[in-house]
């Protein structure tokens, strides 16, 4: 399972990072605040977020998050943007119900004429909470002057 962890931070690069087991550690220490966010909900989510720019791990920069593994958003206004995004499916998946069916990618069965789209489910609670912790990441980079850092993480379990 393909999934994409973000955390407020200066150098995606940086090789004390530990992206595993669905968290991030530094030093030992895991890096709070932190959102983790399954590559389906991502999908889901994916014109909104296009609507931010990033940087890429070759340097340059674009709309969107990117297929690599990582996006950088810096600058005050976009991470503003991806905190205002982070608020606005927090309060959309609010009013929904306790338990949720979204319409995920469209897949082929073995015969190529014939496909369906995915179903994901998630529970309301769950995905509330994960654009609190989006949304308290942009935060904490605006508030300490940091880069969100987006990480794409292929994992047989999920976080």
């Amino acid at each position: 399972m393909r999934y994409h962890q973000f955390i407020a931070g200066w150098d995606a690069e940086d090789e004390s990072f530990e992206w595993e087991d669905g968290r991030i550690r530094q030093g030992g220490t895991e890096i709070v605040p932190q959102a983790v966010f399954d590559d389906e909900l991502l999908d889901y989510l994916y014109d909104t977020f296009r609507w931010i720019r990033a940087q890429y791990p070759d340097g340059s920069e674009g709309n969107g998050l990117g297929s690599g593994a990582y996006s950088v958003i810096r600058g005050r206004d976009e991470i503003r943007k991806l905190r205002g995004m982070a608020q606005a499916w927090k309060n959309l998946f609010g009013v929904g119900p306790e338990r949720m069916t979204l319409t995920g990618n469209y897949g082929w069965t073995a015969d190529p004429q014939n496909g369906t789209y995915e179903k994901l489910f998630y529970r309301k609670e769950d995905l509330i909470e994960r654009f609190e912790d989006l949304t308290r990441v942009a935060e904490h980079a605006l508030e300490n002057g940091m880069d969100v850092i987006r990480r794409q993480v292929e994992e047989e379990d999920e976080p």
